[in-house]
């Protein structure tokens, strides 16, 4: 069975850039990461698909995996729709919704 570990969002507390989230997964020795869709992280439910997607490719370029993506969503949103379908097109399988 392929294992997979990714991390809990709370690490990344005052990271403030994709790449500098990416490039500490990386130096601790991490090969998945997850897409934090959170207030107060690098991207959230009100950023455009562009900046979901500047995140995904930073990671991507540093050899991590995004896992799954981590968001603050409670109910059904306009935002919902956006997120998921990201998620969706990008093989992100597993999705936290809600804090």
């Amino acid at each position: 069975m392929n294992k997979k570990i990714s991390t809990f969002p709370r690490v990344f507390s005052g990271v403030k850039t994709a790449l500098e989230q990416a490039q500490y997964l990386k130096k601790c020795g991490y090969k998945c990461g997850d897409l934090l869709i959170r207030n107060k992280f690098v991207v959230n439910e009100n950023s455009p698909i562009s900046e979901f997607q500047a995140v995904y490719d930073t990671y991507k370029q540093e050899g991590i995996e995004i896992y799954s993506a981590i968001t603050d969503l409670k109910a059904p949103s306009e935002n919902m729709e956006k997120i998921l379908g990201f998620c969706g097109s990008h093989g992100i399988k597993k999705i936290k919704i809600g804090n």
